[in-house]
């Protein structure tokens, strides 16, 4: 698990570690500046056109299924929830906990499959995967973190088991290609913001060795902080990417928007009893 906050100061991405975390992890990270400061009534007042910035907002699921191949591909559409109709998406965040059937109770007899992907184009984007057999005499476990690829299964034995990427950014949404056949289905959720975005960009950091603070560049921002936000999504690896690892099966995601204003979570499922 990881007990250090990632926070953001602005200007360079600047990470304090507070206390050392008891395992290595990789980072992805998706980087956003624009109308986020916006409270949502105001964002869904604002026409488009003019009246000042706007921030544009969808989300929706997307299922993958075993039974579909590699080059399969799922159009999405982006309706904004202000009522702006469709757009074409800056930045798109994916996260999938779980089985794409309509029979909920079968996801208790499945292995575990979660993860987090970031998207800003076809060339940029990450995510990270964790994995956990279920009923198995040992715990059986594997994690990694991809950097083609905005969502992916692995098995137990350091291999990547299936892999979804971005194939096109549309003019009302956007398409996903399957790249290598998943062996089980899954729901993958997505979150999709437009609109007035001028910084979307992704990225990758390995974990600091130590504690203290690391910067990073992140073009585009500003040192007074404002209306930026950084998404954490990270995982138990010390691979180089997008080498997966049988290891701890751990995942965590976080969000900074300021040096003092940022959350974080994770969960870990141990290959070792």
């Amino acid at each position: 698990m990881i007990v250090g906050h990632p926070r953001l100061t602005a200007l360079f991405g600047h990470i304090a570690r507070r206390t050392r975390a008891q395992v290595a992890l990789w980072l992805s990270l998706l980087c956003l500046t624009g109308a986020l400061a916006l409270t949502p009534s105001a964002r869904m007042a604002r026409p488009i056109s003019g009246g000042g910035p706007r921030l544009q907002f969808a989300h929706g699921s997307v299922r993958w299924l075993a039974a579909d191949a590699a080059t399969t591909t799922y159009a999405v559409t982006c309706t904004d929830v202000g009522g702006a109709g469709t757009f074409q998406p800056k930045a798109i965040r994916f996260y999938w906990n779980g089985i794409g059937t309509g029979a909920d109770a079968n996801s208790t007899s499945l292995d575990l499959h979660h993860g987090i992907g970031f998207a800003t184009g076809t060339a940029a984007r990450r995510c990270v995967s964790g994995y956990s057999q279920d009923a198995a005499a040992a715990a059986l476990c594997g994690s990694g973190c991809h950097d083609a690829a905005v969502a992916a299964t692995i098995d137990g034995a350091a291999a990547y088991t299936g892999l979804l990427d971005l194939s096109s950014l549309d003019a009302g949404g956007f398409t996903l290609v399957v790249d290598d056949q998943v062996p089980v289905n899954l729901s993958v959720h997505w979150e999709a913001w437009g609109g007035d975005l001028s910084v979307a960009t992704v990225g990758s950091i390995a974990e600091p060795a130590s504690t203290g603070s690391v910067n990073y560049t992140v073009t585009g921002f500003t040192s007074d902080g404002g209306q930026q936000v950084v998404m954490f999504a990270g995982c138990q690896s010390t691979a180089v990417v997008p080498a997966a690892v049988a290891d701890d099966n751990g995942i965590c995601i976080g969000f900074a928007s300021a040096a003092a204003v940022g959350t974080s979570t994770s969960s870990r499922t141990s290959a070792r009893r």
